[in-house]
């Protein structure tokens, strides 16, 4: 439909010198983001937030780069000789997307596909640091509830918090050479040791992940909203076909956690137990070396809690708060992934 309408010529010489700097921006595009701008306010009112052009590009380098284009700088992935889900604290993809983002940008920057361990870690982390400040902000003024902020998971200034951060999700080798941490355990990074060193490396399915399209990262109008999911659809179908491949004793566990929510178990208290049994009759082994011959009620808690956070951020739960009480409710991906058995 054409619409016409009158706008003040200073204006418009604004809006020809902004199309005219960003060639892939027309005219007919700027107005239509505009208005659809106006809308969501109208419609959000005091929800939406329109982020500075800064946080995007570059106060902490996370705008999407060409590194596509480059020479070949992925390695090999690790292979996992051990299967285990994902431990209670290892409860957010979405830090994912910064690790493997700032890994890409830092071994397209060295021009070479390994970076010293040190150097890597800590350059991940401290962008990770300034990052959760970022987010902290838009989480008040979005009122970002509970269980759906975009800053959980995200290290503080704190060594205890940053600390978590690389074990957890960055991740290492241990001293008998296993993997851990949910980037190097995804398949998404890579780790070697040479001459007593460490360096990290990332991988083909690392850097394919870095390069999806994200609804926080890659707002193409610059705005997010109370309701802006971590992760898109296309990254979480991602994520699961990753599991598949490389963890399928994750993807077990959900469907366990996923079946007694839909018979109606739906609050906290209701899935100890259910963890507790899976925990000890999949993992027999692991469960014999535990005191008391299996595992205890405190680590079935942990395990519980982060699978249910998990499966709030791939969209499988949603988190109902009632008074002080929370209620978990199967989406209609989650109903999919149960019926289909996770495939």
């Amino acid at each position: 439909m054409k619409v016409i309408i009158d706008i003040d010529e200073e204006d418009i010489e604004k809006i020809k010198r902004y199309v005219a700097k960003n060639k892939s921006f027309s005219l007919s595009d700027f107005i239509s983001v505009a208005i659809h701008n106006q809308l969501m306010l109208e419609k959000e009112g005091d929800e939406v937030v329109f982020l500075e052009k800064s946080f995007l590009e570059s106060n902490i380098n996370l705008k999407k780069r060409s590194i596509e284009k480059e020479a070949d700088i992925t390695v090999d992935e690790i292979k996992l000789e051990k299967q285990f889900p994902f431990w209670g604290t290892q409860n957010r993809y979405f830090c994912l997307k910064q690790i493997t983002r700032d890994l890409g940008e830092l071994i397209t920057k060295e021009k070479t596909n390994w970076v010293s361990y040190e150097y890597a870690v800590n350059y991940i982390s401290t962008n990770a640091t300034k990052l959760r400040k970022q987010l902290e902000k838009l989480d008040k003024k979005l009122k970002r509830p509970r269980g759906n902020k975009l800053s959980a998971g995200f290290p503080t200034g704190e060594f205890k918090s940053i600390n978590r951060y690389e074990k957890q999700f960055i991740g290492g080798i241990d001293g008998r050479g296993n993997p851990y941490g949910m980037a190097l355990l995804m398949g998404f990074l890579t780790i070697k040791k040479d001459a007593n060193r460490l360096y990290l490396g990332i991988t083909n399915r690392g850097l394919n992940f870095s390069l999806l399209n994200s609804p926080v990262f890659d707002v193409e109008n610059t705005s997010l909203f109370s309701n802006t999911p971590p992760l898109s659809d296309e990254e979480i179908e991602y994520i699961l076909n990753t599991l598949r491949e490389r963890i399928p004793a994750e993807i077990d566990f959900m469907i366990v956690t996923l079946s007694y929510i839909q018979e109606g178990k739906k609050t906290p208290e209701m899935g100890k137990n259910i963890t507790l049994r899976f925990l000890n009759e999949k993992y027999p082994e692991i469960a014999a070396t535990k005191k008391g011959g299996g595992f205890s009620t405190s680590e079935a808690e942990t395990m519980r809690a982060g699978v249910i956070s998990r499966l709030n951020e791939l969209n499988m739960i949603s988190i109902e708060k009632q008074g002080l009480k929370s209620r978990y409710r199967l989406t209609e991906r989650g109903q999919n992934f149960l019926r289909n058995g996770g495939v």
